[in-house]
């Protein structure tokens, strides 16, 4: 083997390093989103219980907005452009439009929001452009955010046909559907979500069908597992 070829090798070697310190490094930002979501659905699942109010998940979603992009740009910024969003979106919420242009309101307006966030992070040099060719990672959080409020809008569609009260009786097990595909796009770079996929979607449909408050249970004991996991991600070195 000769100088060049062990060069080569060498070259081949720290390209490759590079990409898996990359790939721990993107992992890592995308666990802050499943630690902050996680906690969002297990603690809103645990108060709708207690108090029967199932728009504790909207007045909460900024918060979980803010607390998820913090780790992009800073509290700061994350503060600002959250704090912009929301007032944005309550115009809407109070306006005379229908209400499922608020569900795309609120896709719009939280896609551009982190697009802003991370679009002020590169320019200080705290993140990096993605390839996106290559990268992983962001694909699977695009599509995270695309179910989440497509079924969203899904749903406010629904209600509008066969009204609110007859949504609410399947806004769990759709959910939990739209979920578990996300868990499987999840564990393609975290294997475990395979399990959570297969819970998420066959499992919490079926006790939901037995026994609506133990199936909205699991749901929530299932987000409370990959809020843990996220910050198990996090903290790993």
């Amino acid at each position: 083997m000769n100088k060049k070829e062990i060069k080569d090798i060498l070259d081949t070697i720290d390209i490759l390093k590079y990409i898996a310190e990359r790939g721990q490094k993107e992992l890592k930002n995308f666990s802050h989103y499943l630690a902050v979501f996680g906690f969002y659905a297990a603690i809103n699942v645990f108060l709708t219980l207690i108090t029967k109010n199932h728009l504790l998940w909207l007045y909460t979603l900024p918060l979980a907005f803010f607390f998820s992009s913090i780790h992009i740009a800073g509290p700061i910024p994350a503060l600002l452009v959250w704090t912009a969003s929301t007032l944005i979106t309550i115009i809407i919420a109070i306006s005379p439009l229908p209400k499922f242009f608020l569900s795309i309101s609120i896709g719009i307006i939280a896609f551009l929001s982190y697009y802003l966030l991370y679009s002020y992070s590169i320019k200080k040099g705290k993140n990096k452009v993605y390839n996106i060719k290559t990268a992983i990672i962001p694909k699977i959080g695009l599509l995270w955010g695309f179910t989440m409020f497509l079924t969203f809008y899904i749903l406010s569609i629904c209600a509008k046909i066969i009204g609110s009260s007859n949504v609410n009786n399947i806004t769990t097990i759709l959910y939990s559907y739209a979920i578990g595909i996300c868990f499987f796009a999840t564990g393609i770079i975290i294997p475990f979500f395979y399990i959570l996929a297969l819970l998420q979607t066959l499992l919490v449909p079926l006790i939901y069908y037995l026994n609506p408050k133990l199936g909205y249970s699991l749901y929530g004991i299932l987000s409370l597992i990959m809020g843990i996991y996220g910050i198990y991600i996090i903290k790993r070195k």
